[in-house]
Formats: structure tokens, C-alpha cells, sequence
């Protein structure tokens, strides 16, 4: 069986107006059979898209909104789709999502040049692992941290995705802070929590946790049938 990288996407957005609330939803960052980033089919890193620019793999050019994902993000497409990987199911807005990957203590950088404030809010999944995300007052991760949202694991659905997908179960999670932010770092063991439809600009309250089931990562390999 043929290991994958699975990725994952996140909706995040940002204009130079903090009073705008914009939704990423990572569709049109991937493509099937496509492999720019050398980590499996139907997987690409979203960079300058949600900038006016491209993927890594050209694709694009998206929406000028000012936002850039840096560090270790990707996206990949359901490995439900023919020429796609990933393991995940019934996520929000089908059918790619924002993850990352690299060594531990690696994560997802997404810069808002224009800044917003107010809130931020995200879906993710994560079967067995916990993590965070956390919106801070410079780029790149830097300067004080404005808001920290915890990340627990919310276990799987063993009946499947759609029809496939291990990462099927997903939460809403966000938080309100004080202050401009100018980034947002989605943080925890890499290839193992995946993301969707990211907003700011406004919060939604975390829901309850739900039961835990061990299964494998993201990245696990993938046989169609």
C-alpha cells in the first residue's frame, strides 16, 4: 500500500478592512493527479492564492483578499475524488481542506497583510490528537498571542466518510480577542489535524468534545477500490 500525505485545508480570510468577515474554504487550491508539492496526488501548498497570486502548482489566481499561507500548509483534495488522497470524509465545504506537515512543533502559517480584528473561528478534525490554534498581533507567528483555541480530539465515525475518510467527524471552534491580528498559526502533531472553512473577523463559540476513537493520521496510505 503506497503511503499518502494527506492534507488538509482551512478557510481563513482577510481584507484591509477589519470590519469585513471573510470565509476560506480552500476550494480551487488543488487539483486531481496533480503533485507540486511532491507529497502525494491532489495535494498543493495554498500560498499567494487568497493574495491575488497562485498555488505552488499554479493554480489560480484566487481572490485579492491579502492573505498568504507560509510554513509547512497545504491542501488536499478527498481521496474520494478520482486522482485525489486524502483521508478525510464530510468535511464542510467539499472537497479540500488545509493541513500542514514537517517536524514536530511544526505548523500552518497564515498572514493577513490588512490585519483583522474582533474574531476567529475554524472547522477541524482530529481523531486522537490535541492541538491549537492561535491568532497573534504580528506576521509570521510573531509578537503576542491575541487568542489561543484548544484543539481535542473528536475521535471518528467508523460507519465512514463520504463514502470514505477516516477524518469525518468535525467541530466548530473560535474565539473573540482584543486588538488587531495579523496572523494565525494552526498548530499541532503534523499530518494529524486537519482544517475548514476558516473565518475572521468574526467568533463562533467552541462546542462540546466528542468521543475519542485511535485511528491512524491523515496521511495514512489510501487504496481505492
Amino acid at each position: 500500500m503506497k503511503n499518502v500525505f494527506a492534507a488538509l485545508a482551512l478557510a481563513a480570510c482577510a481584507a484591509s478592512s477589519h470590519a469585513v468577515v471573510i470565509t476560506l474554504t480552500f476550494e480551487g487550491t488543488t487539483a486531481p493527479f496533480a503533485d507540486p508539492t511532491g507529497f502525494g496526488a491532489g495535494i498543493d501548498s495554498p500560498a499567494n492564492y487568497y493574495n491575488g497570486g497562485t498555488t505552488l502548482g499554479g493554480l489560480g489566481p484566487g481572490p485579492a483578499w491579502g492573505v498568504e499561507f507560509v510554513s509547512q500548509s497545504l491542501t488536499i483534495l478527498d481521496g474520494d475524488i478520482p486522482g485525489a488522497t486524502g483521508n478525510i470524509g464530510r468535511e464542510p465545504s467539499p472537497s479540500t481542506v488545509l493541513f500542514f506537515l514537517g517536524d514536530a512543533g511544526s505548523a500552518a502559517v497564515m498572514n493577513v497583510n490588512g490585519g483583522f480584528d474582533t474574531g476567529f473561528a475554524t472547522h477541524y478534525s482530529s481523531i486522537n490528537r490535541t492541538g491549537q490554534v492561535r491568532v497573534w498581533d504580528g506576521l509570521n507567528a510573531t509578537g503576542n498571542v491575541l487568542a489561543t483555541i484548544p484543539l481535542l480530539p473528536l475521535g471518528t465515525d467508523p460507519n465512514g466518510g463520504d463514502p470514505s475518510g477516516a477524518y469525518n467527524i468535525w467541530a466548530l471552534v473560535g474565539a473573540q480577542f482584543a486588538g488587531t491580528a495579523y496572523s494565525v498559526s494552526f498548530e499541532g502533531a503534523p499530518n494529524f489535524i486537519a482544517f475548514d472553512d476558516v473565518v475572521f473577523g468574526s467568533d463562533v463559540p467552541a462546542p462540546g468534545v466528542l468521543a475519542i476513537l485511535g485511528l491512524g493520521g491523515i496521511a495514512a496510505g489510501r487504496r481505492r477500490r
